[in-house]
Parts: structure tokens; C-alpha cells; sequence
């Protein structure tokens, strides 16, 4: 959007206290601030995106089909199934060097120094031996560098989302759900485990992550019914899922897991 325009963009209709709704978002000079972006109903009364939050504890779209977990059920599940996270492989150091060493190159270069040393030609083992620890040493820094850029992007990722417990929304950390949890999607959140749609707008989901496909999917559809993959990214749209599957369960978790496991074990 345009933030010195005035007109406001009607985005999207749906309801909310039974009163239609039309969600626009208004921008305008000065203003573009998370005050500025609010609900407009069709009688007149808005509300601000601040206090989008709390009309959903008394949406009766919510109050009666959709309950979600109470805290002791949450506990029992999640003795049951885990942590919502994917166990990563911590690699060392020493690893990190190591696999520098290795390589079509790098093994033709170990193997000229060892004959420069067993033919006592100390100037050509030199510049060889050389050679292989600045190779080695750039080769670790520029994947230690990497790793480091990663695990910041990582951490710098929202890991909280708004979820229904002991009939309350509240903000949870993804870590924390469980298979049965009732979970609040908007546009621009990845989705944080493998969810079933349970009421809201029609998504669109970018799952190039997962399937490399460039066209968003639309959730729920008949062609890709109405499950959520986790690590999918939600480009449009808001509604309650409910988690079917989560951490290591889920189906980006089965693949990982599948990358781990040595070949023949």
C-alpha cells in the first residue's frame, strides 16, 4: 500500500460479533503505524489491529464448536508427543575443519605434500603444506560465518502465536503445542506444525519451502483439501486451524529426521 494514500483498501469481508465486516487498512501521512491499521464494521465503529486480539476470546464463531485444550490436557499431550521442535544436529568445530580436508582437491594436495616430504623436497612441501592450512582456514570461516548468519536469522523468527487454552486466546510459544491445539493463522506467519482448517478465510499458502511450486495453494480447496503443512508461509488470509501433528511428527519433521539417519541404519 501506498503509505501516503487516503482512500482506504478494502481487504477482505467477514464477521465478527455477528455485525459484517469490512477489513480495511488506512494509511495515511504521518500515520503508518500499527495504529493506524484497523476494522472497520459497516455501521461505522472500527477497531484498532492492537485490539484485534482480544474480540477473539468473545467471537461466537469461537465460543462453542471451537473449545481448543485446557492446560492439563496440554501437559498430558505433550508428555505424549513432545516439544514442538525438530532436534537439530549440533556439529563441532572441530568437524567443521575437518570436512575441509576432505575432497577431490584437497586429498591431491595432502597427497603431493606427503611425496614432497618422502622425497625430502622441502621448498615444493612448503608451499603445499601451505597450500592446504589456507584452504582449510578460509573453507572453516566461511562456513562458520554461515552457520552463524543462520542460527541469527533463526533466532530473530516470531515464535509465539496466538492460541486457544482454557477457552482463552493467548499468546503461546510454538514450542509448546500440541496435536489438538487451536491455533490463530494470519498473513504472514509460517504455520507451526501440521494444522487442519477449522474456520475462517480461504489461505493462501506459499510452499515453495516444502514443494518448490511458485503458485500459492489454497487452504481449504479440493484440490489440496485442508491440512496446513508446517514451515508453510501464510500469504493471505486469518482463521483458527487446529494442530494435527507437531514436532518431529509432522511431515517436514519425517524428512528430516529421514536426512539424519545413516544410509543402511
Amino acid at each position: 500500500l501506498d503509505p501516503l494514500a487516503t482512500t482506504p483498501a478494502v481487504m477482505q469481508v467477514t464477521n465478527v460479533d455477528d455485525r459484517p465486516l469490512l477489513r480495511e487498512v488506512h494509511l495515511t501521512a504521518g500515520e503508518a503505524d500499527e495504529d493506524s491499521t484497523h476494522c472497520t464494521f459497516e455501521d461505522g465503529s472500527f477497531l484498532r489491529a492492537s485490539e484485534r486480539l482480544s474480540t477473539l476470546q468473545a467471537d461466537p464463531r469461537i465460543s462453542d464448536g471451537l473449545i481448543g485444550l485446557s492446560t492439563a490436557q496440554a501437559a498430558a499431550l505433550r508428555e505424549e508427543w513432545g516439544p514442538n521442535e525438530i532436534p537439530e544436529k549440533i556439529i563441532p568445530l572441530w568437524w567443521m575443519v575437518l570436512k575441509q580436508l576432505m575432497g577431490p582437491m584437497p586429498y591431491m594436495i595432502e597427497a603431493a605434500t606427503l611425496v614432497s616430504a618422502v622425497l625430502e623436497q622441502w621448498a615444493a612441501f612448503g608451499i603445499l603444506a601451505s597450500i592446504l592450512v589456507i584452504n582449510t582456514a578460509i573453507g572453516f570461516y566461511e562456513e562458520k560465518k554461515a552457520k552463524d548468519a543462520l542460527d541469527g536469522l533463526k533466532n530473530s523468527l516470531v515464535t509465539t502465536i496466538p492460541c486457544k487454552r482454557d477457552g482463552e486466546v493467548v499468546q503461546l510459544d510454538v514450542v509448546h503445542l500440541v496435536p489438538g491445539d487451536l491455533v490463530f493463522l494470519r498473513g504472514g506467519n509460517i504455520v507451526p506444525a501440521d494444522c487442519k482448517w477449522r474456520e475462517g478465510d480461504i489461505f493462501q499458502l506459499d510452499t515453495a519451502a516444502l514443494t518448490g511450486e511458485a503458485l500459492p495453494r489454497k487452504v481449504p480447496s479440493d484440490q489440496y483439501g485442508d491440512e496446513l503443512l508446517s514451515g508453510c508461509v501464510v500469504k493471505q488470509g486469518e482463521g483458527f486451524c487446529e494442530v494435527l501433528r507437531s514436532g518431529i511428527y509432522t511431515e517436514i519433521g519425517q524428512g528430516m529426521a529421514a536426512i539424519q539417519v545413516p544410509l543402511g541404519g
